[in-house]
């Protein structure tokens, strides 16, 4: 005889099974069927295996349509952004707002000191001819 806690140790593909096994097609009911078919169908989809992994983490689902609905492109490219702000030591998003602000006027400092050498240069060079 199946038991509470006999059913509540197996894995959910187990469970169906063992449920598919005791069903009496006689006296299932139209509710029962339609758990089962539910059941099925969320097991079947690979949702269930969602779960350890949210736990582990400590998200829920809305941080991860949050997460998903802040993608760039796709998720491989929001994948690849994130691990490379995490490898830069980067914890949040004001610290990532002012070091990309930074390297914007560092490297327009550094077009605008090229542009001095560069007019620097041509300015010397007939200079340099004359002599």
């Amino acid at each position: 005889m199946l038991t509470v806690d006999y059913l509540s140790r197996l894995s959910d593909r187990e469970l169906l099974t063992v449920l598919h096994t005791e069903r009496d097609s006689l006296t299932v009911t139209p509710a029962e069927l339609a758990l089962f078919a539910r059941l099925e169908a969320i097991v079947d989809s690979g949702l269930l295996d969602l779960e350890p992994v949210l736990d582990e983490f400590g998200a829920s689902a809305a941080d991860v349509k949050n997460l998903l609905d802040a993608g760039i492109t796709d998720t491989e490219t929001t994948i690849g952004l994130l691990k490379e702000i995490g490898e830069h030591g980067i914890e949040n998003a004001l610290q990532l707002r002012h070091d990309l602000e930074f390297t914007r006027k560092f490297f327009a400092l550094v077009e605008d000191a090229g542009e001095v050498f560069t007019r620097l240069a041509a300015f010397l060079q007939p200079t340099n001819q004359e002599s």
